[in-house]
């Protein structure tokens, strides 16, 4: 384009020969398919039954293609319960069935529930077709079906004046409690490791159920001898949720995770109860619960996950809770039963006045204790959590955690911990702050030790600087009769390491300088000898150095670890 200015405004003129704006105008380039149809009035048309019903048809389609774009799944209430031992029961509430119809239950009594006695085999004879015995053994998924029902009496214009024609007057929308059975045995095991087993086949797409596209599901029962065994309601039943939810797997393994734990421990006992996850769940999803009572901060071990699983112990504040368990969305599930290896964040959850109380007391220097022994299952050898690391998203390097600070912290926490798969990236955002426990303390280095001023000779200078060690007492082997070796000592000399006194020292050492040892004298039994040796190649001392934990930056946090 061409610009030209007048006064202040910049204007542009469209080059010769720009293309024309297309055409507004729809332009068809394939041919229509028919979808749905509706009824066209005019006037003095003649109205049937087959009109008024493709109006219907129209408008009730109309209304599940628009529940097919929401999703499906729970959208309010339905929670089924097991009562009574044979009875489920429903709330009041409404979801979305897979071929978008809306599924819902109300009742002028906000109190009031849709109930199905499984052991009343009378009633379940006469809502069912001729031949029905009762409910066979094996899995059922329970749902809540959408049918239809006619209703009223409605007299139809006879064909001739002989005739008399009756009809229904309506059609009745209803929903109702179903079994719809299952094509899998129960599993083998108690009950927590059946539905477990169970939520492992649903979450990696073994043996998925066909339900009814009118229904919502609300759980899986087991029935035996006629009465149900166990009732799990978070198996099959998920929030409302896109039909292409990638998450979908992971999210409903999650959810029977949450239900399965919970009954467990309710069934242990609740506070203190301690189990194995491999004793009971083949897959564990990437977040989950367990309980406070299998891990020990001080003495650094854990009983719940298996020795592949690498675990960490971390404090947050309840409010970040939620933001950490998030950034776990998507995470690949743990497969327990094949030893895959994975790293586990345990979150401590604390009101935000203790976290920022006793957080920053972490950074605190750490005793060289031992640590405390920890076995709730004094038989078995427990694995520990090595390395159990500090960490603090920040620029610091945080040192280890003193116990006794852990010990306030473990006072507070809660009976079961929140736990997630780290995330990929390795990383951790949305909070504050997150710091992590060190299991045990560091092994301090032994303090360098002063030599003696020098009584004879020249001083010996070393670099890097040295450290003086006291060795005891050594014999030392008689002088070979023509050379001397490096390791003996001849009356002459000083110790083999050091230069002749009319040798140049090298950098001028200072007075203080460590110094060789006097020449020993003949006998066989010599006194002791103070060796000045380099700090970086010293046999003893460089295990020591050695056990200082490692630096690692792992953004957007930094990790300090333990080696094993």
């Amino acid at each position: 384009m061409s610009a030209s200015m007048t006064g202040t405004m910049i204007r542009f003129t469209p080059l010769a020969g720009a293309s024309a704006p297309a055409n507004q105008a729809v332009l068809s380039i394939a041919q229509a398919e028919p979808q749905l149809s509706r009824t066209y009035y005019q006037d003095g048309r003649l109205l049937t039954a087959v009109d008024l019903n493709r109006d219907y048809t129209y408008l009730d389609q109309r209304l599940l293609d628009l529940g097919v774009a929401l999703g499906d799944g729970i959208v309010q209430g339905l929670a089924a319960t097991l009562t009574g031992g044979s009875t489920i029961s429903v709330t009041q509430g409404r979801g979305i069935a897979p071929s978008g119809r809306v599924i819902a239950y109300a009742d002028d009594d906000p109190g009031a529930m849709l109930s199905a006695n499984l052991a009343d085999t009378a009633t379940q004879m006469t809502l069912n077709p001729a031949g029905f015995s009762g409910i066979g053994d094996g899995l059922y998924a329970v749902v809540l079906l959408h049918t239809q029902s006619p209703a009223g009496v409605a007299e139809v214009f006879p064909r001739d004046l002989s005739a008399t024609r009756i009809t229904y007057e309506s059609i009745v929308d209803n929903v109702e409690i179903a079994l719809i059975g299952l094509t899998q045995p129960i599993p083998a095991g108690t009950q927590f490791q059946s539905r477990a087993q169970l939520a492992a086949q649903f979450a990696t797409g073994q043996n998925l159920p066909v339900l009814p596209s009118d229904s919502v599901a609300l759980g899986v029962v087991a029935m035996q001898k006629g009465l149900p065994a166990w009732f799990d309601p978070a198996l099959l039943r998920h929030a409302l949720r896109p039909g292409d939810d990638p998450n979908a797997a992971q999210d409903d393994l999650t959810n029977a995770y949450v239900q399965i734990y919970a009954d467990l421990v309710a069934s242990l006992g609740g506070a203190g109860a301690v189990f194995r996850a491999a004793d009971v769940f083949p897959i564990l999803p990437p977040t989950g619960l367990l309980p406070s009572a299998a891990i020990s901060p001080v003495s650094a071990t854990q009983t719940f996950f298996p020795d592949q699983i690498d675990v960490v112990l971390m404090p947050a504040r309840t409010d970040e809770i939620a933001a950490l368990l998030a950034q776990a969305e998507g995470e690949p599930s743990v497969n327990l039963s094949s030893s895959m290896a994975a790293q586990i964040l345990v979150l401590v959850p604390m009101a935000p006045a203790s976290y920022a109380s006793l957080a920053p007391a972490l950074l605190g220097p750490a005793p060289n204790t031992a640590p405390q022994a920890f076995a709730p299952y004094p038989s078995i050898t427990i694995p520990r959590i090595d390395p159990l690391v500090l960490r603090l998203p920040g620029r610091v390097v945080p040192p280890p955690s003193q116990p006794s600070v852990w010990a306030q912290i473990w006072a507070l926490a809660p009976a079961s911990l929140p736990w997630m798969v780290r995330p990929t990236d390795g990383g951790l955002s949305g909070a504050t702050a997150a710091q992590l426990a060190a299991g045990y303390p560091i092994p301090v280095p032994p303090a360098p030790v002063v030599s003696p001023p020098p009584v004879t000779g020249s001083p010996i200078v070393l670099t890097p600087p040295p450290i003086t060690l006291s060795l005891p007492p050594q014999t030392l082997p008689p002088p070979p009769p023509s050379s001397a070796v490096a390791s003996s000592l001849p009356p002459s000399s000083a110790v083999a390491s050091s230069p002749p006194p009319s040798s140049a020292v090298a950098s001028s050492p200072p007075p203080s300088s460590a110094v060789a040892s006097p020449p020993p004298p003949s006998s066989a039994s010599a006194p002791p000898l103070s060796v000045t040796v380099p700090i970086l190649s010293h046999p003893i001392l460089t295990p020591v150095l050695s056990a200082i934990l490692t630096v690692r930056t792992l953004p957007p946090i930094i990790e300090t670890q333990k080696p094993s």
